[in-house]
């Protein structure tokens, strides 16, 4: 049987709902071409990943699978996997629908209310807890116990999802890849410059100072969209924070040291070490303004690897680790992604779906993803070697100063606050029309309200 990837991508119209409360179903497309052709024939090393005797018994069964970003280069990734499952498997059907990802959130939302979610979707982190909250996400933890090859995959990211909710232990989402942010930088400059790479927060600033010119700023900086995110790796590392409470429920920026270090931050923009754009600039345009040679760093993932290096030659990008604190550690957030099961999924699929899951933990779709994607892979048997920025993320990972964090995203307010509330906040230090010392208060203010409260409905 000839199969097929129905490849949607919604339109904003289709997202929204009506004003009954329901969401507008989605409508297949055709085939994406691409994706067609490479469903005719699977690699080598797939088939011998997965058994198709194995697979329902050769039972018809069809699985639908949301990607929350579907953007042609993520409706590549997954379109691609899908076609190479279904090739070895041709009882099997996987439907591959796109969501935009500035609607994503709400398209989840919308589709757990009314009762319509997929049966597996790609899915970012933060879009979880509401999942969870409405009891949506089957456990993997119990899958993965039988699972033979669980040595393979990376304890940092597992325990991602594993501590994601401390009210709720399992495995809430398989890790595909891990986001890992770096540092970025102009290797060529560096060198002509004769300035070393910073190991160092300190040194970070300076250096950041010393490749200010007339030409480029030192660092490329994201004040628009998601600039709250980037803020809160920083201080999680220069506060030496790997959780965002301590034993008394106080968050990190009750430290003295979340407010001199966003002081520091922010400064940058200030005293115009980073682009004047960086005030509206969200993650495409703080990356675009590094790869055009508009600044010497830009921190960021290493998705960023994509399109960076097509405007950027290789020999002329560097890949930094994240400077340390001053207690000698770094401190930095795995940030994986994955893949959400959810209760949607009939029991009499599950075995299928987990299948799936397990297709997309071999090092080949690892590798896939990664080459298209961009990231570090979960599966630690991938071969990155002829990534090097890649490798040098695994060999930072593995470094015993590198402790890793994960934001409070079980809290049920946690998205609207950081996006909305400290992003606005962000940008008015920037304006210079709130201080930082009085933003990182009022963060304080409200995260240790918004704990004690989690922790009082879940006593």
């Amino acid at each position: 049987m000839k199969k097929r990837i129905i490849s949607i991508l919604m339109a904003s119209l289709m997202i929204l709902p009506t004003l009954s409360g329901c969401a507008a179903a989605p409508a297949p497309a055709a085939p994406a071409p691409a994706a067609e052709e490479k469903a005719e024939e699977a690699p080598a090393e797939a088939a011998e990943a997965a058994e198709a005797e194995e697979v329902a018994g050769g039972e018809e069964v069809t699985l639908t699978f949301w990607v929350n970003d579907g953007s042609p280069q993520w409706m590549d990734v997954w379109g691609t996997a899908a076609n190479d499952y279904m090739a070895l498997h041709p009882n099997v059907t996987i439907e591959v629908v796109g969501i935009p990802w500035d609607s994503s959130a709400q398209k989840f939302n919308t589709a757990a209310a009314t009762d319509t979610l997929p049966d597996l979707a790609h899915l970012a982190a933060q879009n979880l807890s509401p999942m969870l909250a409405m009891d949506k996400v089957v456990n993997l933890q119990p899958y993965l116990d039988e699972y033979e090859l669980k040595d393979d995959l990376s304890s940092a990211h597992l325990a991602y999802y594993q501590q994601y909710d401390p009210s709720k232990p399992g495995l809430w989402m398989a890790p595909m890849f891990g986001s890992d942010k770096q540092m970025w930088y102009r290797k060529d400059w560096f060198d002509e410059a004769g300035i070393e790479f910073p190991e160092t927060l300190d040194e970070f600033f300076e250096v950041v100072k010393l490749m200010t010119t007339d030409e480029h700023a030192g660092y490329s900086f994201r004040g628009g969209p998601g600039g709250w995110d980037l803020v809160f790796d920083f201080l999680y590392n220069y506060t030496d924070s790997d959780t965002m409470f301590d034993e008394n429920g106080k968050s990190l920026f009750n430290k003295p040291e979340a407010a001199e270090g966003f002081r520091k931050w922010v400064e940058m923009y200030w005293n115009g070490e980073v682009p004047d754009t960086a005030l509206a600039n969200g993650y495409t345009e703080m990356i675009a303004e590094f790869a055009a040679g508009n600044a010497a760093i830009a921190w960021h993932h290493l998705q960023s690897e994509v399109l960076i290096t097509e405007k950027l030659p290789v020999e002329k990008l560097g890949y930094g680790w994240i400077p340390k604190n001053s207690k000698g550690r770094r401190i930095k957030k795995a940030d994986a992604q994955g893949v959400v099961m959810f209760t949607s999924c009939d029991e009499a699929k599950r075995d299928v779906a987990w299948d799936y899951i397990k297709f997309l933990w071999t090092p080949e779709q690892q590798l896939q993803m990664i080459n298209k994607g961009g990231g570090v892979p979960t599966n630690l048997k991938t071969d990155v070697s002829e990534k090097p920025f890649v490798a040098a993320a695994l060999e930072q990972a593995a470094d015993p100063a590198t402790v890793g964090m994960i934001y409070p995203e079980y809290l049920p307010d946690w998205t609207s606050f950081a996006t909305e509330t400290c992003q606005a906040d962000l940008q008015a230090v920037l304006l210079q029309e709130m201080e930082p010392e009085d933003a990182i208060a009022k963060w304080a203010e409200i995260l240790d309200g918004m704990q004690a409260e989690w922790v009082a409905d879940n006593q």
